[in-house]
């Protein structure tokens, strides 16, 4: 078992070849998503009861509520998405007729807030009232979180736990990646973000935001540390994150997390080499690695989620391909612009004319992109100014997402206008790179002569 581990290990990074890199890679996801089913299964085999008492108590004490309009308590005209926060917290009760097995497949939850409460009181009293719906469409790998802390701590512990996850997590990218490159990197990247976002502000009514931003910034993490050991490295890295991220994520902010991801593992890699020859290139590859590897991984564990559930018959081809076509095609979907454009459009508005501080941070973004440009050509930087640029097109990401779920973007602009303060973000993290691209990297030995002259 060590053996094949170690050989594996090597093999990722690309020691063994392609070939047994690929094989690597393969082996490893399979086992990913047999491991998902396992722990998920592991989850819902958790009593109900006792995940119904602590929700019943929670809900007599106010912690949550019968009613999916919750304000949002940062932007104006938004809500937070208690909506979908008691789907979550509801996840695989109302049904005792069906094993643990099936409970993490079909993912049966008691609906919406307002019936969601009615159900929490009717299983409180011994009745079982009708699920409201199932989700098998997606994983629904929250509840590897949600349904233990509910079970032991109820809300208050869930709220606690995704704050302190989420806080954690940007730490830990904050120190990472400013080792790798510069403090005013991260910097750039976390502030558009942490100013113009509600994000943190979901812990009350929104809590599954908070736990699949902690996911997706702890992914990011992972890509900064495999851009030490390589490329091949990355690549993998990057296909399991794309499927981490799918296993946690109800469609909330996937752009988000797949420009984060490119952009930190790409940037840490430049500046691990910017010492080398053909810095542009190399950010090229860095670039279309990390972003073409995330998104494989997204799709491929997703459609792997999709081919179990009409396996099993937890889900049908139609249930699926219907839900496709609505977000991609927006058919019957009021209040969608049609044409090229209507995505970004709203959910840009949104943030520019309701966030606090958008304006602001746009502004800022816009300045350090000339002061950039201004500088490089002064300097006739331009390998470090195409460096820059490319690790820039990572922007690009979140308004092609808008764009190709044109009906999901405009239906849910007030949690998926985030995409936009992330290219805003990314933008900014790499005109923030132009400067450490320019600055030459040391060697070792200077490194440590540096060191011993103080």
């Amino acid at each position: 078992m060590r053996r094949a581990f170690e050989f594996s290990a090597a093999a990722l990074r690309g020691k063994r070849g392609t070939v047994p890199w690929m094989l690597a890679l393969v082996s490893g996801l399979v086992l990913m998503q047999l491991l998902f089913v396992g722990v998920l299964t592991a989850v819902h085999a958790i009593p109900d009861a006792r995940i119904v008492g602590q929700l019943a108590s929670d809900l007599d004490a106010g912690l949550w509520v019968g009613s999916d309009e919750a304000v949002d308590p940062v932007t104006r005209g938004g809500r937070s998405d208690a909506y979908t926060d008691c789907i979550v917290i509801t996840a695989g009760l109302g049904d005792d007729g069906i094993n643990p097995l099936r409970s993490a497949l079909t993912l049966p939850h008691l609906g919406s807030c307002q019936p969601a409460a009615a159900g929490i009181s009717a299983l409180l009293a011994g009745e079982t009232p009708p699920v409201e719906a199932t989700y098998a469409r997606y994983w629904g790998g929250f509840a590897v979180f949600t349904r233990p802390l509910l079970a032991f701590g109820g809300l208050g512990a869930l709220r606690i736990f995704a704050a302190t996850a989420a806080i954690a997590a940007v730490a830990g990218l904050f120190f990472v990646l400013r080792r790798r490159t510069s403090v005013w990197v991260p910097l750039a990247l976390v502030a558009p973000l942490a100013l113009t976002t509600n994000l943190l502000g979901q812990v009350g009514y929104g809590v599954i935001h908070v736990l699949e931003f902690a996911v997706m910034v702890a992914c990011a993490i992972g890509g900064v540390l495999a851009a030490r050991h390589g490329m091949f490295l990355v690549g993998a890295v990057s296909v399991f994150a794309g499927g981490v991220f799918v296993f946690v994520d109800f469609l909330h902010n996937p752009p988000l997390a797949w420009a984060l991801f490119a952009f930190s593992a790409a940037a840490s890699f430049v500046a691990q080499r910017r010492s080398e020859s053909h810095p542009v290139r190399q950010a090229i590859v860095a670039v279309v690695v990390a972003s073409v590897g995330w998104i494989a991984g997204y799709a491929l564990t997703w459609a792997s989620r999709w081919g179990i559930g009409i396996l099993s018959g937890a889900a049908t081809f139609d249930e699926i391909a219907g839900k496709v076509a609505l977000w991609t095609d927006g058919s019957g979907e009021e209040a969608v612009a049609a044409g090229l454009g209507g995505g970004i459009r709203k959910n840009a508005h949104f943030w520019l004319t309701f966030v606090p501080f958008a304006w602001l941070v746009l502004a800022a973004c816009l300045l350090l992109v000339a002061i950039v440009i201004v500088v490089a050509v002064r300097r006739k930087a331009f390998p470090a100014l195409g460096v820059a640029g490319v690790l820039a097109a990572v922007a690009v990401i979140p308004l092609v997402w808008l764009e190709v779920l044109p009906a999901h973007s405009q239906h849910h602009y007030f949690f998926v206008y985030r995409a936009i303060p992330g290219a805003v973000a990314v933008l900014a993290a790499a005109a923030a790179m132009f400067f450490v691209s320019e600055r030459p990297r040391l060697t070792p030995a200077r490194d440590a002569r540096g060191s011993a002259g103080g």
